[in-house]
């Protein structure tokens, strides 16, 4: 295919020549597609990209950049998350056509690379389609780090979302399997189970919990963590509730780790059941000297100051406020039931 035909002019002589699609600058057509927003795209518009190779390659390097690291976030500036699912029952919605489209050029990009090309994945808060994540996972043989969303929707305020189960349900059961040689995950909590049983190889774990709040891990979460990751060497939960018999747990099995952290990190003893409200306590004991030790025992422990954190004064405001509110209700709910129980005895009394 031939473009538009250019003229110059050499001092009296003129010239005609016809230059082809191919022959276009790379870094002037990226250039050029920086400036166009993918999401407003048309079906139309499918057709302008696939002209020749050349317009492809620059409009899939401004999608996905060169390197090692395949970033899905893309996807979260234009996305609803309640919406954003390729496939199932969601065809009519007005996001699902952005991110069938991405998806198609998401397909396109793994079809120019080697599958050993990509080493780290960051997924989108987005949730596709479990073949969407087959897919993914089946294309990056070679990923050594994984990396999900820090901060979900502002209106995922308690982990026992249906989003937060289902993304957290897709993502476990059907990627890990593939990633026999990943050795760093920054994942939700509740994924530990199964990359504890597919992935053995972890080397640098971070566990995400809610933000906003403290999560309570038993110690069942604890084994997993002590016993399913063989080599690891470097830990970060915070934001969490252990009891002390769990960090013990883990800091017996992994005498190597070189890193923890324990940020807004609440530790209690074991026959104490924090109060929990939304996940909140604001129980806090003095560690004790035997895990005291341990913990100095690793080279770089990273935790806060309870007495002047923000984070943790507002953990502590925010339990107050909703103990209050729980206390209300309570006596409302007593004052209800007095008030029942005084009519209906006014009421026996009245008859006999």
């Amino acid at each position: 295919m031939r473009g538009k035909r250019q003229e110059s002019v050499l001092g009296d002589k003129r010239t005609t020549c016809n230059r082809k699609w191919e022959e276009m600058n790379h870094e002037i057509l990226i250039c050029i597609m920086k400036s166009y927003q993918w999401y407003e795209w048309h079906k139309s518009a499918y057709a302008d990209f696939i002209i020749c190779k050349s317009w492809l390659s620059a409009f899939l390097d401004v999608l996905f950049p060169p390197g090692e690291i395949l970033d899905l976030r893309l996807l979260d500036d234009h996305a609803n998350f309640g919406y954003a699912v390729i496939g199932g029952d969601s065809r009519d919605s007005p996001y699902a056509w952005k991110i069938r489209m991405f998806y198609l050029y998401l397909k396109l990009n793994f079809d120019r690379h080697s599958p050993n090309h990509y080493t780290k994945l960051i997924l989108s808060k987005c949730i596709l389609h479990e073949q969407a994540y087959r897919d993914i996972a089946q294309r990056l043989p070679a990923l050594k780090s994984f990396v999900t969303p820090t901060k979900m929707s502002s209106r995922l305020s308690s982990y026992k979302s249906d989003y937060y189960m289902m993304y957290s349900n897709y993502i476990a059961r059907v990627m890990f399997k593939y990633w026999k040689n990943l050795e760093e995950a920054h994942c939700l909590f509740k994924m530990v189970w199964p990359l504890a049983s597919c992935c053995k190889s972890i080397r640098n774990l971070t566990l995400i919990g809610v933000p906003g709040c403290r999560i309570w891990l038993p110690d069942n979460i604890a084994s997993v963590i002590a016993n399913g990751f063989p080599l690891l060497d470097r830990l970060s939960i915070s934001s969490f509730i252990f009891s002390f018999t769990g960090i013990s747990m883990i800091l017996d099995c992994h005498k190597n780790l070189t890193y923890l952290d324990m940020t807004h990190t609440v530790g209690v003893p074991d026959q104490v059941i924090p109060t929990q409200v939304f996940g909140e306590t604001t129980l806090d004991y003095p560690w004790p000297k035997d895990l005291s030790v341990k913990i100095a025992s690793v080279p770089t422990f990273v935790t806060c100051n309870r007495e002047t954190c923000p984070d943790c004064s507002l953990f502590d405001l925010q339990y107050l406020v909703l103990v209050q509110l729980m206390l209300l209700n309570y006596f409302i709910l007593i004052n209800k039931h007095f008030h029942a129980l005084f009519f209906r005895n006014a009421t026996f009394s009245m008859y006999n």
